[in-house]
């Protein structure tokens, strides 16, 4: 039975950690992306949201990558293909599943630095 539910070499504690590194790095680039926008004076919509939960997202892969393969995961073509970590093709999945889950963090970030500006935009009477 212990078998049946093992993920090779990928402990579960690892991947609960790997996710919540993925949803705590959601909150800084959110925020570093909406101070941005509002430095060049533009409107922060919710594609902020996706654009911060997608770079999180790929950190994680990248980062999940390196710390199970080492830095020859850059070197070779095998290291993307091969069935050891997220299998053939199943990247794309990956990414879309992590981007969703750090949607509620970066929305929460960008709710908050919109209504920031609403507020600083008020007219004084």
């Amino acid at each position: 039975m212990a078998q049946l539910f093992s993920l090779g070499h990928f402990a579960p504690m690892e991947g609960i950690a790997f996710l919540v590194f993925a949803e705590l790095v959601t909150i800084p680039l959110t925020a570093l992306i909406c101070r941005w926008r509002l430095r060049r004076r533009k409107p922060i919509s919710y594609g902020t949201m996706f654009a911060g939960a997608f770079c999180a997202a790929i950190l994680f892969v990248l980062s999940s990558t390196v710390y199970f393969d080492g830095w020859e995961a850059f070197t070779s073509i095998d290291g993307w293909m091969d069935d050891k970590f997220f299998g053939r093709g199943a990247v794309f999945t990956v990414l879309g599943c992590i981007t969703l889950m750090c949607v509620l963090p970066a929305l929460g970030v960008v709710v908050y630095y919109q209504r920031r500006k609403k507020r600083d935009e008020r007219p004084v009477a």
